[in-house]
Parts: C-alpha cells; structure tokens; sequence
C-alpha cells in the first residue's frame, strides 16, 4: 500500500512536469526501433519485436528530462561560455511540405509555425483518422525535425539560442546516462566542478572540437542501427513473409509509395508489370523455393506477377485534390481505385539479386479473400479490442491507474483506490469551479512548493502566490501570477488576448490526442474534450481575425 501511495505522488509530480511541457508547445512524436529474436545457433532473426511500452517508462522519461533539464540549467550558470549542451533547432519551414500536402488530403490545416500550433494540428488528425494514417504523420513529423546536437554554450549566440524545440526547454543537456554516453560523463564532471565552485578543466576551445566528433559519431551509430534493422528484416523475409497493414503514402503513375506503420518505413509497389498490365490483387501467395548458397536451408521469393491483359492504370486528381490511380478494365470500368492515405494490405518479402543484393518485395493482397490477410486482420482486430494486452497509456495521467489495477492486491484494495480515484477528481473539479484563480493540484506538501517560473523555465522553490497551477481534468491550464498579473496590467492589449486564446486551444488539443476512447466513459470523455478543443480553436481563430 505504501508503495503504491509513493507512484501515485511520482506520477502527479511527472504529471504536472508534463503538462507544463506541452503547454510550452514539446512536440511529441513516434519512431520506430526494430528488434529482433534471434536462434541460439545460428543467430539468423526469427521474429520481429515490436517493443511494448511499459506504463512507468513515461514517468522515468519525464523524470529524466527533468534531471537534464536542471543538469544544464546549473551548468550553464556556472560556466556560461562553456556549458556542455544538447541543442535542437526549430526545424525548417520547407521541411514539412510533404507534411502539409497529407495534411490537406485529409482536410486538415496543418500549421507548424511553432510546437503549440504542430500539436494541435496532429491532434485534429489524430481525431479524425485512423491509427496507422496518425502514426504515418507523427513520423513523417519526427523525420522533419532538425537534428538535435551537442554544443559548447560559447559558440551560440543569445539570438540564436540553445534551447531545446522539441521539449520545449531553454536548458537540456544529456546527464542520466554516463554508463553509456561519454557526453554524460562531461555534463557530470562538469556538475561536480560547479557544486564545489571551482573552474572548469575544459575551456571552450577543448569542448567545441568534442562536440563536433560526437555529433558525427552519433549521426554514424543512428545510420548503422537504421541499415541493420533493415538488413535483419530482409534476413528474416528471405524465410518467412509477413503479412502487414500500409498506408499509401504517394501515388505514382505505375503504382503507389506506402508507409508501414510498424517498421516506419516506406517502400515502393509497382500495380503495372513491364507491358503496363495493371497486376490484380493477390487471393493466394505464390512462392518459388531456393536454395541458399551453403545449402543449409530454403529461401522463398515470390512469384514475378503479370498483369491483366487489357488493363491499365491511370492517375488522375479528384475534385478534393487527391492523387487517385485507377485500374480499369477493358469495356472502360473502373475496377478498384487507390487513393492517398488508404490502407491497403500487403505482403513483404525478400527478392534476391547478385547483382544489388536482396531488396524487399511488396505484392498487394485481396484482404476479403487473401486467407493470410483475413487471418491478419482478424488477429489485429482481437489484439486492439482484447482487455488482457491494454494500448499503452497515451498520457501520464492514465499512467497510474494502469500500474496499480496490474497489481495482485485484493479486491477491497482495489475498490479503496479506484474510490480515492473519483474522490479526487471529484474535488478537482469542485475546486476548479469555485475558484478558478487558485486552482490547484497538491501533490504534497513539499512539492507543492516546487515550481515553474515563467521567466526562467526551471523548476525552484517559491511561495505559494507564484506557483503553475495544473489541473488534470478538462479545464485549461493556468499560467503563473506573475503571468497572470501582466495579463490583467495589458488586458486592453489584442496581442494578450491572442496569446491566451492560442494557448488555452493548443491546451485543449493536446489533451484530446491523449485521449483514449475507449469504452462508454472513453467515448464520452473524448467527445466532450473535442466539442471543447474546436470550441477554443475557434475562439482563437476569432481573436486572431479581431487583431
């Protein structure tokens, strides 16, 4: 019992820490990491790993980024001209084009003038789309950031800035990991000299060229773990095809460009063969047998497809502006149509070459026929609605409940802490109502005394009269008094009623893409919180046209 009271304040603690980010505009995105299992004799893969997250992994990760945030804050105020930094750039406005031409496909604007407005406009695609489509825009998101990158704070300017875009702090550094990362182990050294107030070994002439060779070596290690994962999966394709779901991400004149939303990666498909034959979609797989080279075992490549004799594709641009590629008959008929952002169902395999060595081959498949595709899209299904494998929570906030209801406690336990639960909530919101100004969580007594100035980014010990205000339901989140206080000095200014406009809606719009509706109380809950989110962004959209 007294442990699970201790998660319950580290989660609100990482809660509040969190809210307080993302308010700031930290962008949060997906990747992709493919892991493997492997046979203890040969070490050849044999099935792919998709990495389940832990409920607490978010907690740590968040406790983490506060503990290099407060890294770098103390370092750089002890050696301004040669504090060891973790920068990352706000990305550049022509990388996501892309991003907004998919983003219109789909009705939606999509505005990445800041992380605020980025997060807000994932959020609306994530409200109306499907899973896999929202995963194929986060990660095209992810790839269009700016490459984050160590620095020695004397070789940026003030102008520029060292803070970090996507979490949304003025100071971060890397500094939990020094068993692993050698900048770590600066940040560190550089920690102890600043605690005993003596000067710094490295100057920033020896730190600027370090900097420099980690960020290379770094680049390097991410470009082999990227070419590893995928020659491990054509290792294992050359054995075992998968059957997987992708979203098309780009329509050509002889096929489409899709994007797999559990590897993250895209690959093209050709629907023409070499007369330009639109090739049909696939009721049953069709392999040939190979013999490796050492005669040890048996690859599988699939079967060169032809077309349909009198078929054709062509592409052609609908009323809405979306790339479409017909297959059409011979009478002229339009049998099926491939359109942008829809999911199709493919099969990945591995076709061997001497000459380029093996690439990977996608054939597309009838999902209503194809006995694999049935079988996989039956499997999805039951995984995504089972009750005994939970998606893993979407926010901190639902963190908690997932960790102690897992527990093997007994029953009246159990009742004691989902009642605690609404009793809580229940005073939030009464407290939210009656006093709005003074809204409050307490997460104890101490912490409630840790805050967050809205001059410095940092977390430090306050009176009461200065302290964020969070609230964990659907009211939105307050700024500091001291914010407050200059909000009402200039409330006859439109640029503060902008500001607050914005912010309350890119508040709203975080917290619905957190949202998880499932069940009858998930889907109550996310429709209210969108009836509110559009609400507010209409509000703002009124502010901004008044100005």
């Amino acid at each position: 019992k007294a442990v699970r009271e201790d998660l319950k304040t580290l989660v609100a603690f990482a809660n509040c820490v969190n809210a307080v980010r993302v308010s700031r505009g930290a962008v949060e995105l997906e990747s992709a990491e493919l892991r493997f299992e492997t046979d203890a004799q040969t070490k050849s893969p044999t099935e792919v790993i998709h990495k389940q997250e832990v409920p607490m992994m978010r907690v740590v990760a968040e406790l983490m980024i506060l503990a290099n945030s407060a890294a770098a804050k103390a370092t750089h105020g002890a050696f301004p001209g040669c504090a060891f930094l973790r920068r990352h750039a706000p990305p550049r406005a022509d990388g996501f084009e892309e991003l907004t031409q998919l983003a219109a496909a789909q009705g939606v604007s999509l505005d990445c003038s800041s992380g605020e407005t980025l997060n807000a406009s994932l959020a609306r695609v994530a409200a109306t789309s499907d899973a896999d489509v929202t995963t194929l825009f986060k990660g095209l998101a992810t790839r269009a950031m700016s490459e984050a990158q160590y620095v020695s704070s004397g070789s940026i300017s003030p102008e520029a800035g060292f803070g970090h875009y996507g979490l949304a702090l003025t100071y971060y550094t890397h500094f939990t990991s020094p068993i692993r990362r050698y900048a770590d182990i600066i940040v560190h050294r550089q920690l102890i000299a600043a605690v005993e107030a003596r000067a710094n070994a490295s100057g920033h002439a020896a730190l600027e060229p370090v900097a420099t060779h980690l960020n290379e070596r770094n680049r390097a290690s991410k470009h082999a773990q990227s070419r590893c994962g995928e020659i491990y999966l054509l290792w294992l394709l050359r054995e075992k095809p998968i059957i997987e779901p992708a979203i098309v991400h780009e329509v050509r004149d002889d096929g489409v460009v899709v994007f797999l939303p559990s590897f993250h990666i895209k690959a093209p498909m050709r629907l023409t063969d070499a007369n330009g034959c639109a090739i049909k979609e696939l009721r049953e797989s069709e392999f040939d047998e190979l013999p490796s080279p050492d005669g040890t075992a048996t690859w599988v490549q699939a079967k060169p497809c032809v077309g349909v004799e009198g078929t054709t594709a062509v592409r052609r641009t609908s009323a809405k502006g979306i790339d479409v590629l017909d297959i059409i008959r011979v009478g002229g008929d339009v049998e099926r149509s491939y359109s942008l952002l829809q999911k199709v169902w493919v099969e990945l395999s591995c076709r061997h070459s001497r000459t380029y060595g093996p690439k990977l081959d996608l054939r597309i498949l009838d999902s209503a026929h194809h006995t694999g595709a049935r079988e996989a899209v039956a499997q999805r299904s039951a995984v995504q609605a089972s009750s005994s494998v939970p998606p893993a929570p979407a926010s901190l906030s639902s963190v908690m409940r997932h960790v102690v209801e897992s527990q093997s406690v007994s029953e009246s336990d159990n009742d004691a802490f989902k009642s605690d639960v609404r009793d809580r909530t229940r005073t939030m919101h009464t407290h939210a109502k009656r006093s709005r100004r003074n809204a409050s969580i307490a997460v104890t007594e101490t912490l409630s005394r840790l805050t967050l100035d809205d001059a410095s980014d940092d977390w430090s010990s306050s009176s009461s009269d200065e302290r964020v205000v969070v609230a964990d339901d659907d009211d939105e989140l307050w700024i500091p008094r001291k914010a407050r206080a200059r909000g009402r000095s200039q409330s006859t200014t439109r640029s503060t009623v902008q500001y607050i406009a914005r912010r309350k809606a890119a508040d709203a719009w975080a917290r619905l893409v957190a949202t998880r509706p499932y069940g009858a109380d998930g889907r109550a809950r996310f429709e209210r919180r969108l009836a509110r989110a559009e609400r507010l962004q209409a509000a703002a959209t009124a502010a901004t046209t008044s100005a």
